[in-house]
């Protein structure tokens, strides 16, 4: 049992040495389990032998956090924590941090952009939208109390015959003013948290496939690196120009081209919307055809993680 299997015992158990009997295969099949379960003792991965002891789910937060920056530098990537840096450490993960400096390194596209201007560069359309909506919708309130005391006046003194021919058209046209107004001041605070979370799932299920068994699908709680996205998800694109045509129907039909104001503002919407919807659609283009950057950036450090591990 003391002496290590050689060369030659291999070759002669393969080549079914005449020599050889099956008690004698079968003592050195027991040698061979007894010497593998002896390697196993004495080799046992610890922290002084075990290269990437420190990829803690902690390590790869930040890992992810430093990815998220763009253009990623050498000096954002998180350090291997003091207790790790053994001898066994040392040699297995330096080539790979060399390699992955000159992989940053050849990939730096430029300064790195300032913390306000990542930000402004990230929000600036979604920002433009709101308070263009913001604007409109402060305008179109400033006719709200005219407009309803027109309609009560009509009540009063004009020709009620178009609400008594249709009981229900005062309303209807109320509540279309009404939705009107509020649709145009949506909250944009809901629309920004459903698409972060919407992003934030996406992210926790390509992990899931990416890193195997979901290791780091708790690092994933919220994404706010594009929130372009938000825009994406803002259905109201859709349903604010319908309630305003339906609402100025009516708004016509009653007062006929008195509340010409109010029409310039909902014809100087109709024309600026179609603009901020084609940003819209060709950034969610051009989001969906580059994919994640940082899931990207992961995939190809872990492949080099992987390959050193494979030939450590």
């Amino acid at each position: 049992m003391d002496k290590k299997l050689n060369v030659d015992d291999y070759v002669a158990i393969v080549n079914g040495n005449g020599e050889l009997s099956q008690d004698t295969i079968k003592n050195f099949s027991e040698k061979l389990m007894q010497q593998h379960l002896e390697e196993a003792k004495t080799n046992m991965i610890g922290e002084a032998t075990d290269g990437f002891n420190f990829m803690t789910l902690g390590w790869l937060s930040k890992m992810i956090r430093a990815g998220a920056k763009w253009p990623l530098q050498f000096d954002d990537l998180p350090e291997i924590p003091t207790k790790s840096k053994s001898d066994a450490v040392t040699q297995t993960i330096a080539p790979f941090y060399a390699q992955l400096e000159t992989y940053l390194k050849k990939k730096q596209l430029g300064k790195k952009p300032s913390y306000c201007g990542l930000i402004w560069h990230h929000v600036a359309v979604a920002w433009s939208f709101s308070v263009l909506m913001d604007v409109a919708a402060t305008v179109l309130q400033t006719t709200q109390t005219a407009v309803m005391s027109a309609i009560l006046n009509i009540l009063a003194v004009g020709n009620p015959q178009f609400f008594i021919s249709n009981p229900v058209a005062l309303a209807i046209c109320f509540q279309t003013v009404t939705q009107m107004f509020r649709k145009m001041r949506y909250n944009i605070r809901s629309i920004l948290t459903t698409a972060i979370y919407a992003k934030a799932l996406k992210l926790s299920n390509v992990s899931a496939t990416e890193f195997k068994k979901g290791r780091i699908l708790q690092m994933v709680n919220v994404d706010v690196s594009t929130v372009l996205e938000i825009i994406a998800s803002a259905h109201q694109i859709f349903l604010v120009p319908f309630q305003l045509g339906f609402a100025f129907y009516y708004l016509y039909t009653l007062f006929g081209t008195g509340l010409w104001p109010v029409g310039v503002v909902f014809g100087a919407f109709i024309t600026v919307a179609p603009v901020f919807f084609g940003i819209v659609v060709v950034g969610q283009q051009k989001y969906m055809k580059s994919g994640d950057k940082r899931l990207s950036t992961l995939r190809e450090i872990f492949e080099v993680v992987g390959l050193h591990l494979i030939f450590s």
